[in-house]
């Protein structure tokens, strides 16, 4: 399963995917971080699996670009690792700033997928293109293969479509 993900980023255009099953392992905290980008089957399995992604851009931690970073960035001079936080995700200065979507990205792409598990392909390619515009000229990697994947069926779901579709590519 492993493999079949790493190659499978390629076609989502992100540096990381992660099965259900492994999200379902996180802490909630970790889990709220995560975004469900497709459910596919996979070559050699006829499970479907939830496919997803977290979206970091790690060159918005702080020093990215300005050389290297030691351990003395906290208060004191020590680690910002070795203070408390009630949510590391949220309050971390390294981490917080990584955060590469907001609030109304996440609300914009979870209509449009929640329409194209559904057979609702006009509605998800609508919403599924304004999610990836708010992310601005990179665009957003997942819309961009679920829109394509959506065109070349002609805009409408297949025949029988049941929420979820076979990866064939490598």
């Amino acid at each position: 399963m492993a493999s079949r993900l790493e190659a499978a980023t390629k076609q989502y255009g992100v540096p990381l995917l992660m099965s259900g099953e492994f999200a379902a392992l996180l802490s909630p905290a970790a889990r709220a971080r995560t975004r469900v980008v497709d459910c596919v089957t996979v070559k050699g399995s006829a499970t479907p699996v939830v496919l997803h992604t977290y979206d970091a851009d790690p060159t918005r931690a702080p020093g990215m670009g300005e050389g290297p970073v030691g351990p003395a960035g906290g208060p004191g001079g020590g680690s910002f690792s070795a203070g408390p936080f009630d949510s590391e995700f949220n309050q971390h200065p390294d981490l917080a700033p990584t955060w590469a979507v907001d609030e109304a990205f996440i609300a914009t792409w979870d209509a449009g997928y929640r329409a194209y598990r559904a057979g609702d392909w006009a509605a998800a390619k609508s919403a599924l293109a304004a999610a990836a515009a708010r992310r601005g000229g990179a665009g957003d990697g997942p819309a961009a293969a679920l829109l394509a994947f959506m065109d070349k069926s002609g805009g409408a779901p297949p025949r029988g479509w049941r929420g979820f579709r076979e990866l064939t590519e490598k």
